[in-house]
């Protein structure tokens, strides 16, 4: 079973869930010139990128509205998205299950 990243509305919070096929939801697509990894279903003006809360400072990762501030930026590396500024912070699951208790 395959278990994806969806952004769900409301307060930016991202979920694991089980993949749905169509889902723009769980669709996601790093822009290499704006180094922000950015969600196909919340792409409105002024759009939305993933982003590491309270200015960079937090442990942890949600969608926020785009910009190009460090704590939204990343760079790839073919394996992994670490952010621009402080390459400690790399975009990683830290637990064996997600919300729904699947093992991840």
């Amino acid at each position: 079973m395959h278990r994806v990243a969806e952004a769900q509305g409301g307060h930016g919070r991202i979920d694991l869930k089980k993949w749905s096929k169509g889902s723009e939801a769980q669709m996601w697509k790093f822009d290499g010139e704006k180094k922000v990894v950015v969600n196909k279903n919340w792409k409105h003006p002024p759009g939305w990128c993933l982003g590491i809360p309270s200015n960079g400072n937090a442990n942890d990762i949600k969608v926020m509205k785009l910009n190009t501030r460090w704590w939204s930026m990343f760079k790839y590396d073919g394996n992994y998205f670490y952010n621009f500024k402080n390459q400690n912070k790399v975009l990683d699951v830290k637990n064996a299950e997600d919300n729904e208790h699947q093992k991840i």
